[in-house]
Formats: C-alpha cells, structure tokens, sequence
C-alpha cells in the first residue's frame, strides 16, 4: 500500500476530449463509491490577469483546490491539461504532495477536433 496521491493527467490536443474523458472516469468512479476529485486545469486559469502574473496560477490554483479536496476525504486526482512540458508535470507534482503521476494522452486528428462539440454559448 502506498501513502502517494495516485493522479491520473488527462492530456493531449485541443478537440482531443480531454473535458468528457474526465467527466466520463469521474462518473464512473462516483458510480463505484470511489471517492476522488476531478479538475480541469483549463478552468482554474481562466481569467484576465496581467501577463507576470498568469503562468503558474492554475498550478496555484489547483494546490488550494486540492487541499480542500484532500481535506474533505478524497485520496485520488483526475486532471484534465493540455501538458506543453516536462516541467507542467512537475508543477502538478509541486501542487499535490505526494502525487504519484501517470499521464494518459489522448490525440485527435485535425479533422475530429474541427468537428468536437463547442460551447453554445457563442452561437
């Protein structure tokens, strides 16, 4: 038995599904009785902020929200990112202490990201 975090990164292009996969595995894992958070990176670093200040607030971000998670009872993370680096890891790593990572990446042809679902709210 490990004392680690286990976290699962749900990564890859834009169109990819990264967003549903995390919805879907945190379905499934709710269905079961297992308990976890589920974060998209993306949303914890919406927002207009000046420029020196943007980089590393989602990672911020995401050490709060993790702490109340973790506060609250839960023991495993599902992140959904766009991974650009070796060192977006590492920023999650800084952020959930004792995370044991495994990135799973999706891909999406050009064509099936062109045709993903978007939010209507444009429309």
């Amino acid at each position: 038995m490990t004392n680690g975090v286990p976290v699962i990164v749900i990564t890859g292009n834009m169109g990819a599904g990264k967003t549903t996969i995390l919805a879907e595995a945190s379905d499934l894992l709710t269905g079961a009785g297992i308990v976890h958070a589920a974060i998209d990176l993306d949303t914890l670093g919406m927002g207009h902020v000046p420029e020196e200040g943007w980089s590393d607030l989602p990672y911020r971000n995401l050490a709060c929200v993790w702490h109340n998670y973790a506060a609250a009872g839960a023991s495993r993370l599902m992140v959904a990112e766009a991974l650009e680096s070796d060192r977006d890891i590492d920023r999650i790593q800084q952020a959930v202490p004792g995370a044991e990572i495994i990135v799973c990446r999706l891909s999406a042809t050009p064509a099936h990201a062109a045709t993903a679902p978007r939010d209507r709210l444009s429309e």
